[in-house]
């Protein structure tokens, strides 16, 4: 994430680098063909223990990324729970 100091304004205020908020995308878009309509998933389940686990101390961020991604209606995952729940779960759009 140092590589640029790019950020991008989500709309709940907060801010997140640019890079973080397109790779968080690209990873849930690229594995939503994998994953099953009705079930609901955690980001962490949604991207993999792999990539989860390499956020190292992004993962606020990547949550806070993926919650506007899915208010701006840029993924195809709508909210499984209630939004202040920890952590947020998604599923599929049918």
């Amino acid at each position: 994430m140092s590589d640029s100091n790019e950020i991008t304004t989500l709309l709940c205020g907060r801010t997140v680098p640019t890079l973080l908020y397109l790779s968080v995308r690209d990873r849930v878009l690229e594995r939503a063909p994998e994953l099953e309509y009705g079930i609901p998933y955690t980001l962490k389940m949604i991207c993999g223990e792999r990539y989860w686990n390499g956020l190292g101390t992004y993962k606020t961020q990547a949550g806070l990324a993926m919650a506007d991604l899915v208010d701006e209606q840029l993924v195809p995952y709508l909210f499984a729970s209630e939004r202040d729940a920890k952590p947020l779960w998604y599923r599929l759009k049918p």
